[in-house]
């Protein structure tokens, strides 16, 4: 299901200074006009696509055909100005990444038909836009990058990166590793695992992997199957994050990075910063399943079929990350990797799937908004079940919750018994707890101190705001956030 914020503009203007805004938009949006103006009618007719759902999950992995304008088609003023606007949208390691992967390709060409650096695609799903939602698509054979642009937010998944062979040597003798950050990254963290005899058998997974489990694997080998039904509960995800030694953390923030840091410093920062948040890791898994050798490897220059299968994965309330050893396919005397970056909220800019319950995004969908009243276009009024009021708020910009009080929170479901939420304060850059059976009283993680929140003496249905007052029970003192 398809669903777009037509106020997200005019609340922008409503956002505390604390919330991490970022601003390449314009930047990119730039090129992608340079770009179009150096493109015919009929083939701007062939970039540009409908901003729909069906449009934005139809990449996939696999070689051929794809939406967009395929690169190879264009001609050396055109192709400049593409790879302009594919440098603007990603860092210097994320373009390093995809003029890894075309190159790979050229070697398979080499070899069997289809393949080729020629082959990858750039598709506008959506208006190139300063103020509305639309995503950049830069897709091919073992590549996709999906990054949403809605105003001077960004969303850059999700990411696959995959390549064949896993290492190649151009004309002047250099060697190339289209993955190899991602790849030594997967390996330092698989190895310290393996060899830590208090974690490995918790986070060794059950089955055997053939490929990422995430990916684009829906009808036609499309995301067709977004939103993903991602892992629940305790048991079976891996060893939790915080079961890890010091050494082994850094290993697993270390993946993360390789991932996120393909994209622009002024997105990759704010999302590195909430993923290497307590609240997220508290609760972010690492599991490993085996290869063919009967551990999960993954060295610098694999030689034959051994490492096949092997596999490991990140797992927490957002971050997914996947990395996967198959069998090669031109090469299949060898092997191969996929490999695959989500974002269990964010995904495709949080901007489909809203009505799904089982999108992480979906605000209402969660019990600790049970009893909610609707006030008409996504307002909404709460009182709690033993008569305490959560006031008025709206889920329009969801997982972004607004609160007419409070100010701009992110919601993260907190999955426990009391129906708990972890909220990303943007006025005070902390992270708060709080339950329906707690609220008013709230945890703040950066004072390390439970707070009561106090209502507005005007009017015992809301809260203070402008400033907010708070007693902080680690003080013993009024405060303000």
């Amino acid at each position: 299901m398809f669903k777009r914020r037509s106020l997200v503009t005019a609340m922008l203007l409503l956002l505390p200074a604390a919330l991490p805004l970022r601003a390449d938009t314009a930047a990119v949006v730039t090129a992608a006009n340079n770009f179009k103006a150096t493109l015919s009618s009929s083939q701007i007719s062939t970039l540009q696509i409908s901003y729909t759902a069906a449009n934005a999950e139809a990449w996939t992995n696999l070689p051929g055909s794809r939406n967009g304008i395929q690169l190879g088609t264009l001609n050396s003023t055109q192709l400049a100005s593409a790879l302009t606007l594919v440098q603007t949208a990603l860092s210097d390691a994320g373009y390093s990444t995809f003029a890894a992967i075309r190159a790979a390709d050229d070697i398979l060409a080499q070899s069997a038909s289809g393949y080729g650096s020629g082959n990858y695609y750039i598709v506008f799903t959506g208006t190139p836009s300063t103020t509305s939602p639309w995503l950049l698509q830069i897709l091919g054979h073992h590549l996709a990058y999906n990054i949403t642009y809605n105003g001077n937010y960004v969303d850059p998944t999700p990411v696959f990166l995959g390549t064949e062979p896993p290492e190649y040597t151009d004309s002047s003798g250099t060697v190339h590793e289209p993955l190899g950050t991602q790849r030594a990254a997967v390996a330092a963290l698989a190895d310290a695992i393996q060899a830590d005899s208090s974690v490995s058998s918790v986070a060794k997974l059950s089955g055997t992997f053939s490929d990422v489990v995430h990916g684009s694997n829906g009808t036609n080998s499309r995301d067709t199957n977004f939103p993903q039904a991602y892992p629940t509960g305790t048991t079976g995800r891996g060893v939790l994050y915080t079961a890890l030694t010091t050494a082994e953390k850094t290993l697993v923030q270390n993946l993360i990075a390789a991932y996120v840091n393909t994209q622009k410093s002024d997105v990759a920062n704010p999302m590195l910063t909430h993923y290497y948040s307590d609240a997220q890791l508290a609760q972010t898994y690492v599991g490993y399943g085996v290869g063919t050798s009967g551990t999960a490897s993954f060295p610098e220059f694999p030689s034959g079929t051994s490492t096949q299968h092997s596999y490991l994965r990140i797992d927490g309330p957002r971050v997914w990350i996947e990395f996967v050893v198959q069998q090669g396919v031109v090469y299949s005397s060898n092997i191969h990797y996929h490999s695959l970056w989500r974002d269990k909220v964010a995904d495709y800019g949080a901007e489909f799937g809203q009505a799904s319950t089982s999108d992480p995004g979906a605000l209402t969908s969660y019990t600790f908004f049970s009893g909610e009243s609707s006030l008409g276009s996504e307002n909404y009024y709460l009182t709690f079940s033993d008569g305490t009021p959560f006031s008025y708020y709206t889920t329009a910009f969801s997982p972004y919750l607004y609160h007419y009080d409070m100010g701009f929170s992110y919601y993260i479901d907190a999955g426990d018994s009391a129906n708990g939420a972890y909220l990303y304060d943007f006025a005070s850059s902390s992270f708060w707890y709080t339950s329906p059976t707690l609220f008013p009283y709230i945890y703040d993680f950066n004072l390390k101190a439970f707070l009561y929140y106090y209502r507005d003496p005007n009017d015992s249905t809301r809260y203070t705001s402008n400033p907010r007052y708070f007693y902080n029970f680690g003080t013993n003192a009024i405060i303000t956030r």
